[in-house]
């Protein structure tokens, strides 16, 4: 009986060590980019991210496809492989654009959690940083960001990945604390 408390206590801890979290409220984010839908739609592919670690461990191949379903809706469809077995997976949401800025990914499914999104920086050709973060009244909260780029690659150009370091340290944020996401035997 001590081995599986002892086991739990131990995948509870690595689950809270790959969660970015803090106390408090979430905090605001600092100057985001302004969302041109239209310019956004098509594939993406997740280059890296933090706060979502349970994520990096588990799948690989992450790919987004966003489309328009009408004026003022779009929907994303999020694939990927589970690493073990290469067991192939997805999710869906609808987005609500909840202003220039943020909006809000609704899941499609009971096991899908809704996550509010801002647009941190993007280019739109290359890479596009999304933040997310939630809180629970006040006590804490948890943060999550992901690197989308167009290609699907597991390496970036000089120039994009010194613009994205520029970015990221401009809102506080660190490329140190990014994890890279497998996208090689997709």
């Amino acid at each position: 009986m001590f081995k599986i408390y002892t086991y739990l206590v131990f995948l509870l801890v690595s689950c809270v060590a790959l969660v970015s979290s803090g106390t408090g409220w979430c905090p605001t984010p600092n100057n985001p980019a302004k969302m041109v839908w239209t310019n956004f739609f098509g594939t993406w592919y997740e280059y890296a991210s933090y706060g979502d670690g349970t994520t990096r461990v588990c799948y690989k191949c992450m790919k987004y496809s966003f489309t328009p379903t009408s004026e003022s809706s779009v929907d994303a469809l999020r694939t990927y492989e589970f690493k073990i077995f290469s067991i192939p997976g997805s999710s869906s949401y609808s987005i609500q654009p909840e202003s220039y800025s943020d909006f809000l990914m609704v899941g499609q499914s009971f096991i899908t959690p809704n996550k509010k999104l801002w647009l941190i920086d993007t280019d739109y050709n290359n890479y596009a940083i999304l933040w997310s973060c939630s809180d629970n009244s006040g006590m804490f909260y948890t943060q999550s960001s992901w690197i989308l780029t167009r290609n699907q690659t597991e390496s970036l150009n000089k120039d994009v990945q010194s613009k994205l370091e520029k970015v990221l340290k401009a809102h506080k944020m660190s490329w140190n604390d990014y994890g890279s996401v497998t996208q090689r035997g997709c």
